[in-house]
């Protein structure tokens, strides 16, 4: 329930058809992830915080550097030296007492990601470096966590709104590795982009408008204009491709380390199966011909009932099950 105080605050929000009392109440119970609190985390922070998201969890292991000012609005020269968290949560604090401020001074690395986003309903990608947004995008994949990216540079930017199982994901966009730099921006190339993030955040909460999914937004402040792409899923993707299991004869086991269900990516049985003689090359080769057929010793059950006559080209989605069973002739 909010408090009059809060009633007061929000009053000019509440006005809002697409959020009213209700809607403030979701984000008054909303807990959000931001990961990194520079250029892009201190617009996002500062304008969920004043919109009385109730449980903000701030991470970032730097401290405050006289290069920063000219973009991370959070940090002020006094600040120079401090840990951004610390600077950060006094400011947020003082912006909107009735908001949770929890700040966590950690490198994020694949070991803590899941735990650093535990119980919490959104992440806020705001981080400047390809590593850690492979990591954070996982971990958001995999917990089924919606994803708010951002990223800038120079005087442009982009965003888009990332929910695992829906929509193409960061890995789905970004194929390749990126090498870290130093590179060029100004202060309101974030705070663009930054608001956005914000932006899809609040409506993803309240369940209002159209969210950034599946599309790309592109701003460029040179040229004042932003301009959209649609993204697509990759079934591939070794983050969010199709997941399916597929469960091995336990004559065949041996190749597989004594696995009996694997995880593998593909929109059809064959795709499945040969990412599964990836993972399994000695497998591969009892699976299939030497001219790429299915070996008519196997025989295919997708859910349970049989893939016969389609075999390799049935359709499969994330979830389903494939057994691989032996023809059996004994009498």
């Amino acid at each position: 329930m909010l408090t009059e105080k809060e009633r007061v605050r929000y009053d000019r929000q509440i006005m809002m058809p697409e959020i009213g009392e209700e809607g403030q109440e979701r984000l008054k119970e909303a807990r959000v992830v931001i990961a990194g609190v520079g250029g892009l985390g201190s617009p996002a922070a500062l304008y969920l915080a004043a919109a009385g998201v109730g449980t903000l969890r701030i991470i970032d292991r730097d401290v405050v550097e006289r290069s920063n000012l000219n973009r991370q609005i959070l940090h002020w020269e006094g600040d120079l030296g401090r840990k951004k968290i610390d600077s950060a949560l006094e400011k947020l604090t003082s912006l909107n007492p009735h908001v949770k401020v929890e700040a966590l001074g950690e490198t994020i690395d694949e070991e803590n990601a899941g735990r650093l986003v535990e119980g919490f309903d959104l992440i806020v990608d705001a981080m400047d470096n390809l590593p850690t947004r492979y990591i954070l995008n996982k971990v958001a994949v995999e917990k089924k966590i919606p994803f708010f990216h951002g990223a800038v540079r120079g005087l442009e930017g982009r965003a888009t709104t990332i929910i695992p199982g829906e929509t193409a994901c960061l890995r789905c966009m970004y194929r390749g590795p990126v090498p870290r730099e130093k590179f060029p921006v100004i202060g309101v190339a974030p705070a663009v982009i930054g608001a956005i993030q914000a932006s899809e955040v609040v409506k993803y909460i309240v369940g209002a408008g159209r969210l950034l999914t599946g599309r790309m937004l592109l701003y460029d402040g040179i040229e004042q204009v932003f301009k959209e792409f649609k993204t697509k899923r990759n079934p591939q993707c070794d983050h969010c491709g199709e997941l399916v299991k597929v469960h091995v004869h336990q004559t065949h086991r041996r190749y597989t380390g004594g696995e009996s269900t694997i995880e593998v990516n593909g929109t059809t049985v064959g795709e499945c199966l040969k990412d599964l003689g990836k993972k399994y090359p000695e497998l591969q080769k009892e699976l299939f011909t030497p001219k790429g057929r299915l070996n008519p010793l196997f025989e295919i059950y997708v859910n349970a009932e049989s893939a016969y006559p389609d075999e390799l080209a049935k359709k499969v989605r994330d979830g389903d099950d494939i057994h691989i069973t032996l023809l059996l002739s004994g009498g």
